[in-house]
């Protein structure tokens, strides 16, 4: 009995760390990748205005009602602040951004903090005077 109650605490663990689809040596997760992309789409999406900030290394997207969202890079992170407050975390593993809106599209240049670079971009509406 006391080598069954051992295994079912032990194995859980070591099963979900071979399964599991996780970011190897502070490389940026597929599927936070994912969801920090679509949070920044659904802010941009929701926007009177977007445009790059701090150089290109942040982006800015004001509301209708005057509020600020800003996603930026942070001690290795992209987060995310609304009228220059709070601190939500959006994508670990970041070591920097650069941002830039070409023909209506805005790009995203991420590098992890292992080096690797990924490539993201997105239509932006109010650019292109759209619904």
């Amino acid at each position: 009995m006391a080598v069954c109650l051992f295994l079912s605490g032990t194995l859980t663990p070591v099963v979900h760390l071979f399964l599991s689809r996780q970011a190897e040596n502070g490389g940026i997760d597929g599927q936070e990748k994912t969801i920090a992309v679509q949070q920044i789409m659904n802010e941009c999406k929701n926007a009177e205005a977007v445009k790059p900030a701090d150089a290109g290394r942040a982006v800015t997207c004001r509301k209708t009602g005057g509020e600020e969202v800003r996603f930026e890079i942070y001690h290795n992170m992209i987060r995310k602040r609304v009228n220059g407050k709070g601190h939500v975390p959006v994508l670990q593993n970041a070591a920097s951004l650069n941002v830039y809106m070409k023909n209506g599209l805005l790009f995203l240049d991420i590098t992890s903090v292992n080096r690797k670079k990924r490539h993201i971009s997105f239509p932006i509406y109010t650019y292109l005077k759209g619904d």
